[in-house]
């Protein structure tokens, strides 16, 4: 039996091929060019910008970018810290002179050996604090017999309500939140463990 095309055998019940061809161009014609409506493209547009505007305030981009930088000075005011003990440690238990003047004293940790940089680039709206007991030792190794190295917090989990602040001193670090900037004065004791916040 000789083999028959699809449009002979359809041509045998009454259509012809060119009939059912613009039938079926026809309706593809007809479904592309059915669209949205403007008030379905609004209301589409509303709902995305409603998701939208939920999701950053869940995110919240920049408390994540500040929780990050808050991570980051903090490791560096612990490398301080250390850095500064260890200074001590060779130097007759006197720290680092600064003239309370944190650049100043990194640059002296830096030339005694105790860290591998001499200066700290900062996040923008930071400040890095070193305080000295007494304030006026600023010689190296001169009469610092103690200290403290502190710095400002950002993100909202170190800041409930004040400044946030992270204190480093003989290998104890303390976060608090405080309207008072610290000074060689604030006692670290009177502040670790009972203010520090454990969140």
């Amino acid at each position: 039996m000789p083999k028959t095309s699809i449009f002979e055998r359809v041509s045998v019940l009454g259509f012809s091929s060119s009939s059912i061809l613009s039938k079926v161009n026809t309706s593809h014609q007809n479904v592309f060019m059915k669209g949205f409506s403007l008030i379905e493209l609004v209301v589409v547009i509303a709902i995305l910008g409603v998701l939208a505007t939920v999701l950053i305030a869940v995110i919240d981009p920049v408390d994540k970018i500040n929780s990050a930088n808050d991570a980051g000075v903090i490791r560096t005011i612990a490398q301080m810290a250390r850095a500064n003990d260890t200074y001590a440690v060779n130097n007759n238990a006197k720290y680092v002179g600064s003239d309370g003047i944190f650049a100043n004293a990194v640059a002296g940790l830096f030339a005694d050996g105790d860290i591998k940089y001499s200066s700290i680039t900062k996040p923008p709206n930071y400040v890095f604090l070193y305080f000295t007991n007494p304030t006026n030792c600023t010689t190296n190794g001169d009469d610092c017999l103690d200290y403290f190295v502190a710095t400002t917090l950002k993100s909202k989990k170190n800041n409930p309500g004040a400044q946030g602040y992270y204190f480093m001193k003989d290998g104890r670090g303390c976060r608090v939140s405080t309207a008072t900037p610290p000074t060689i004065y604030t006692s670290f004791d009177s502040l670790y463990p009972g203010s520090c916040l454990t969140n």
